[in-house]
């Protein structure tokens, strides 16, 4: 009777689990003004990684009727003599990345592919255990489809973000199983598919919110971020070298915060004032991102001596 029972309580709490999961609202993946982290490279040689960028959405495009987002990004450079490593920085050159549509009733998300003047399924955050998904974007949209079969859908508790579907796809060739999940996008970047991963290291590393906190993976970017006069906005600090305060010197009065990175590339410090302490701080060269509410945006290196 104590087994029956027991077994009883089981399966009600895995139904809740399962209920819970499906039923959850969705979570869209693009409209949340994210940053995502990404790196690419080769398993075989002795420098892994060769490449990496920061993307992040800029405006929507409107192609044959449809609404879709732009992914714009950064490329990531190293300061190591040897191998694309850490240290990291950015420079403030934008490229233009993916053209992505979501279809929030269908939970899918599909690419655009500029040459053929078509689309293609990039994810479908609807499928479940065992669901066959066609997905032609390989090769660079060869026209030979790749068959993904979904091993299972699972809900993952993701710290500060909360219960997501992770999709877990089984790709032979590829580095590791390729999965992707709700509101973060897949395993090896946010534009990419697990077939494109085959023989090749893709990492998505971290995902950002749109205020740089930290909401998926370790991220260890923004590295040594270079002051550049082609910044959206120009901006100064000022003193520099300081003892304790800066100050932000800008044209536009419309600042949303200020992100204070040390040399490592760690946020300290996020403040929404113009004036910036820096007292508790150790001595050194520090990098500061203005954000402005017309989301542009500044970049400044000031020294605390």
């Amino acid at each position: 009777m104590v087994i029956r029972k027991s077994l009883k309580l089981l399966m009600i709490f895995n139904f809740l689990i399962v209920f819970c999961a499906r039923g959850q609202a969705y979570h869209k993946l693009l409209g949340n003004h994210q940053i995502w982290e990404q790196y690419q490279g080769d398993a075989t040689v002795f420098c892994t990684l060769q490449s990496g960028q920061i993307i992040f959405e800029g405006n929507d495009t409107i192609i044959q009727g449809l609404k879709y987002k732009n992914l714009l990004g950064y490329h990531l450079y190293s300061n190591t003599s040897m191998c694309f490593t850490f240290p990291f920085f950015i420079n403030d050159t934008v490229f233009n990345g993916a053209i992505l549509r979501e279809d929030t009733s269908q939970k899918k998300v599909f690419i655009y592919d500029k040459l053929n003047n078509t689309e293609f399924l990039l994810y479908d955050f609807s499928a479940s255990d065992g669901d066959t998904l066609v997905n032609p974007f390989f090769e660079n949209f060869q026209p030979s489809p790749f068959y993904f079969i979904v091993d299972s859908v699972r809900p993952i508790n993701i710290s500060s973000v909360g219960l997501r579907n992770c999709f877990y796809i089984n790709i032979p060739g590829s580095s590791g199983q390729y999965f992707y999940i709700e509101s973060i996008g897949g395993i090896d970047g946010i534009d990419q598919s697990g077939a494109e991963a085959i023989g090749e290291v893709k990492i998505l590393q971290c995902v950002k919110d749109s205020s740089y906190n930290s909401i998926y993976g370790n991220c260890f970017c923004n590295v040594g971020i270079e002051e550049n006069a082609n910044s959206d906005i120009s901006v100064s600090i000022s003193p520099n070298p300081t003892h304790d305060f800066c100050t932000v010197n800008s044209k536009s009065d419309e600042i949303k915060n200020s992100i204070v990175f040390d040399i490592a590339g760690k946020v300290i410090k996020t403040q929404i004032e113009k004036k910036i302490d820096l007292t508790e701080f150790a001595n050194g060269i520090y990098f500061i991102e203005i954000n402005f509410k017309n989301e542009k945006r500044g970049y400044c290196k000031v020294i605390k001596e």
